[in-house]
């Protein structure tokens, strides 16, 4: 086991982070087993990327990867908490097997288009739907919603975020997702959920380092 300077393998309050395509150490180990089973040993959240091609599941963001272990047979799902991101229309039959453990887990679907998310929705698969810049209403009232900034933290202090966040789960994108600062938006959710807003979290590309951030706050 790698010697990494978070809590306890063990500690349930690590799945408030979602760690951006797993764990990964270097920008080649995004989205594999390695990087998912990493995140999952130390109780974080995952979000993977799932493509699909000549009738397999792929996790892979831009295109297929075509490399074996990249198959979602190979990421050993349990109680993990997981963000599985819609990127081919299709996929909801190959992911029935999932729908069970992703409602037991809190998980969800998200990110496809709305003809293919109105299909999870029509078979009560948990989802998220994301308001960002370019995204400013919801389509259908969901329990999860992703909220993202593409170029800005524009949602922070936002009277119709606010509204929101009072009855729905909320994700937010980090910002270095993005290639921008994220210290600010670090501050304000570690802030709001020191508040009590525990329905509050974060996908980033920073895990280890947010929660080394979070314990200095405290």
């Amino acid at each position: 086991m790698e010697n990494i300077s978070v809590k306890s393998k063990l500690d349930p309050e690590n799945n408030w982070v979602f760690c951006h395509r797993g764990l990964w150490k270097n920008q080649s180990e995004q989205n594999s087993p390695t990087a998912f089973h990493r995140a999952q040993s130390l109780s974080f959240s995952v979000e993977i990327d799932l493509r699909i091609y000549l009738n397999q599941v792929y996790v892979s963001h831009d295109s297929i990867n075509m490399i074996e272990n990249q198959k979602l047979k190979y990421f050993t799902f349990s109680t993990t908490r997981l963000a599985l991101n819609i990127k081919s229309d299709g996929l909801h039959p190959y992911l029935e097997y999932l729908r069970e453990n992703l409602i037991m887990s809190s998980s969800f679907v998200f990110d496809g288009s709305i003809p293919e998310m109105l299909k999870f929705k029509n078979l009560n698969f948990p989802h998220a739907l994301r308001l960002s810049e370019y995204e400013q209403s919801l389509a259908w009232p969901v329990r999860y919603v992703w909220l993202d900034g593409f170029y800005s933290d524009w949602w922070i202090n936002n009277k119709k975020i606010n509204r929101i966040m009072e009855k729905k789960e909320i994700i937010i994108v980090s910002p270095e997702i993005h290639g921008r600062e994220h210290k600010k938006v670090w501050e304000w959710l570690l802030i709001k959920r020191n508040e009590g807003h525990s329905n509050l979290s974060i996908c980033t590309d920073k895990p280890e380092e947010i929660i080394r951030f979070s314990s200095g706050l405290k």
